[in-house]
This record gives C-alpha cells, sequence and structure tokens, in this order.
C-alpha cells in the first residue's frame, strides 16, 4: 500500500489540545500505510511529550515523533517534510482538529494526478465551545477555482497551510520550505502560488481552528520573541514591497494583500509591549522606508484606529500613548 498523505503537526506546550487533535487525525478513515503523522515535539516543556510518546507507543504505524530544541513552528514544520513519505503533505496545528473523515473524503474526490495543490475551507470555534461558523457549513462541498495556482491566490486569500494540501513533489522541485518564524504559512504559500501550481480550491469545511487559545504563539506577549516576531513581519513586508516594484509578475494582488497583512500584524505586536525608544526608532524607522506602509485593515477594526496606528509611527510620544491606549481599552489579537 503507497503512501498517500502525511500530516506534520508542530507541537509545543500543548498538553490541553494535543489528545483531542491527534484523536482527530485517527477517524480520518485511512488505514494504516496509507497516511502518517508526523509529531515535532519543538522542545516541549509540559506533558505533551509524554502524550506524543503514548500515541506513538499504541500507533506506530501511524504516528511518528521526533524531539527537537524549540526552534519554532517553521524548524519544526521543515523537518517534518524533511523526512514525510506521502504522495500529499498536509499541516495541522495541535489545539485544533479536523472533521471526521474529511481527509479521506479530499482525497477521493480533489487530489488527482494532474493537481499540485487542494485548497479548503474550516470552521471557526472559539475556546467556549461557540461554533461561529454560519450554520450551513459542511465538509462536503464545490470547486471554486481550478487552474493556475497564481491567478487563483490573486483571486481567493489561501494563506493558511492547515487548509491545504501540497504534492511533495512539487515542494522539493521548487525547494520550497518555511522561511519566517512567525507567520511563515503567510510567505510560504505566497512562494508555493508564484510557483504555479495546478490548484483545486474547494469551499469544504474539514478543519476547526480555535480562537481563544491564550497559550497560543499568537497571543505571547513576552517582549523578546514580540521583537522577533516584528522582525520577521518587516521581512515580510520588504519582501512584498520588492515583488511589487519589479516588472512582470503576476501576482500582485495577492502581494499587496501580504503587504497589508504583515504591516497589520506589525502594529498589533508593536502595541502589545512597550518598545523603548531605541527600539521603537529601529523598528518603525525600518517599516517606513518601505514605499508602502499604510496600516490596512481586515475590515473589522474601525478606520480611526488605523489612523491611530498611522500616527504611532510618527514619534515615540504618540507611540507611547496610543500603545498604552491600545492595551488598556482596544488591543485585540
Amino acid at each position: 500500500m503507497s503512501m498517500k498523505l502525511s500530516i506534520i503537526v508542530p507541537i509545543y506546550n500543548v498538553e490541553r489540545f494535543l489528545p483531542r487533535c491527534l484523536d482527530s487525525l485517527m477517524r480520518q478513515d485511512m488505514q494504516a500505510g496509507e497516511y502518517e503523522v508526523i509529531c515535532i515535539n519543538d522542545g516541549s516543556q509540559d506533558r505533551s511529550g509524554v502524550i506524543l510518546a503514548e500515541y506513538e507507543a499504541k500507533h506506530p504505524d501511524i504516528f511518528k515523533v521526533i524531539t527537537q530544541k524549540n526552534q519554532g513552528v517553521s524548524v519544526a514544520r521543515n523537518a517534518g517534510i524533511e523526512i514525510a513519505q506521502g504522495e500529499w503533505i498536509g499541516f495541522a496545528d495541535p489545539d485544533d482538529y479536523v472533521i471526521d473523515g474529511a481527509y479521506r473524503y479530499l482525497m477521493e474526490r480533489f487530489c488527482k494526478d494532474d493537481v499540485d495543490v487542494v485548497s479548503y475551507d474550516y470552521h471557526y470555534i472559539h475556546s467556549d465551545g461557540t461554533d461561529l461558523t454560519y450554520a450551513n457549513a459542511s465538509l462536503e462541498g464545490k470547486v471554486l477555482f481550478e487552474g493556475d495556482g497564481a491567478e487563483g491566490h490573486n483571486l481567493y486569500p489561501m494563506h493558511f497551510i492547515w487548509t491545504k494540501f501540497y504534492r511533495r513533489t512539487f515542494l522539493q522541485e521548487h525547494a520550497l520550505k518555511f522561511k519566517l518564524i512567525y507567520m511563515g504559512d503567510l510567505l510560504f504559500n505566497f512562494q508555493v502560488f508564484n510557483c504555479h501550481p495546478h490548484l483545486i480550491n474547494t469551499d469544504c469545511k474539514a478543519y476547526v481552528y480555535e480562537l481563544g487559545n491564550n497559550g497560543s504563539v499568537m497571543h505571547i506577549a513576552d517582549k523578546p520573541r514580540v521583537l522577533l516576531q516584528m522582525d520577521a513581519q518587516l521581512y515580510g513586508v520588504e519582501y512584498m514591497n520588492r515583488y511589487l516594484q519589479e516588472e512582470g509578475n503576476d501576482m500582485k494582488p495577492a502581494a499587496r494583500r501580504c503587504l497589508n497583512i504583515f504591516v497589520d500584524h506589525f502594529y498589533r505586536k508593536a502595541f502589545r509591549v512597550q518598545l523603548t525608544w531605541k527600539e521603537w526608532h529601529q523598528q518603525f524607522g525600518r517599516l517606513k522606508r518601505q514605499p508602502i506602509h499604510r496600516a490596512a485593515e481586515t475590515g473589522r477594526t474601525p478606520k480611526r484606529i488605523a489612523v491611530l496606528k498611522n500616527l504611532a509611527g510618527c514619534s515615540y510620544l504618540n507611540y507611547l500613548l496610543i500603545s498604552n491606549l491600545y492595551r488598556k481599552y482596544l488591543y485585540k489579537s
């Protein structure tokens, strides 16, 4: 039996959620030998390592565990890619889970011989169990787009890696790996689609993403980590600006969208902690040197808050006033 699918799960201090995720990956109507779950224990300090060892001992034909020192989610995902044996590679985050039978359904219906990337959709729930997806969301779905991935990414935002299957040989042929320690999926997918894969994009709700996990890297307010994340976001801004300035590139709508997301998250992180003058000058000075540095909004934040964000880059005093206001009254991450 050939290995059809490798699912890579990067893990760091998620003992509360991990069994739910791993159990869901065992309910995909796929037999041992058809798929593997590669778990990268990225230096967890809680019971995550113990839980992984139990699953690997009980199901050695499905789970493969790699333990490494903490190096970040992108390094963990790259380690999984290196040893993956499946024809297709997918990703799951350990504080999320997958709808029962979803992988079997997607593999049989959409993973054709001439396809390089299959994209699907997701539910999202709050940590209190509230389902935030519209009521008629379903696993079964239709094709929204089929064709050149560059064109598809211009039409549809497809930033998340945990809603994709990637043909392993396509990733290998184009030497595609994760490069950023934070928001690496945004840049990774942009580079994938810039290689013009044959894409099928569907509206199947196969994945469940949980909001409100305060232990997530998205919520951590440790200042050294936040500064590293801001560096990663600035790299993303610079990368997208270089792309936009070059002639003949055909993913400029997607690049502008990615640029806006990187800028928006840069501000969110800047307000999450209080920067010193030197840190503010270094970070915001680098952003100001970019030809496009307007704070983008995702549709949930009022325009007046976008104005405050831009003012925060004008002077250190403005930054202190506005960041304190955000942390006290307005900040949502």
